[in-house]
């Protein structure tokens, strides 16, 4: 759980960084690609002024909550959702993103591919992030029936006494 923790963490600065950057106009190199992007899948409803604004404030609250910890299968599904939408100049703007020969991406084609090994890691924390959710719940509910099922009253004592005998369990398997 403890490289989960950095992974997020990770995550947590560099959508921290490029957050903050782009509440800088001119700053970010990515501010034209994401303003036209957002432009263009808003269909001209939202600006590219504003789109790299509003993309600013979510990437720094992503960001923020990946250092924190806050929600974290919440926060891991926002930043796929990001993801996929990274992916848009693929189509929308394929100049952009292919060279003239053949299998050539341009700079702002890499920054968009590299986004694939972002997906894929986010993929296996959020996996792991549900699996701990799921056995942490398995856990609460047997203390819960333990306590119920017998002269404890006391659903903390009876939960220390369940993770002692699942650890048991795990040890003889």
């Amino acid at each position: 759980m403890k490289l989960v923790k950095i992974l997020m963490f990770s995550f947590g600065v560099v959508y921290l960084w490029f957050g903050i950057l782009k509440f800088f106009p001119g700053i970010s190199p990515a501010e034209v690609l994401a303003g036209e992007t957002i432009r263009m899948l808003t269909f001209n409803i939202i600006g590219a002024t504003l789109g790299v604004k509003l993309l600013a404030l979510l990437e720094t609250v992503i960001g923020l909550a990946c250092i924190v910890g806050f929600a974290p299968k919440f926060t891991i599904r926002l930043i796929i959702a990001h993801m996929i939408c990274t992916f848009a100049p693929l189509f929308l703007m394929p100049d952009a993103v292919f060279g003239p020969e053949i299998f050539q991406l341009t700079l702002v084609g890499q920054y968009i591919l590299k986004n694939l090994v972002f997906v894929s890691a986010l993929l296996v924390v959020y996996n792991i992030v549900s699996k701990r959710e799921d056995e942490m719940a398995k856990l609460v509910i047997g203390a819960t029936d333990f306590a119920k099922n017998t002269s404890r009253s006391n659903p903390s004592e009876a939960l220390a006494l369940v993770k002692k005998n699942n650890l048991k369990d795990q040890d003889a398997a």
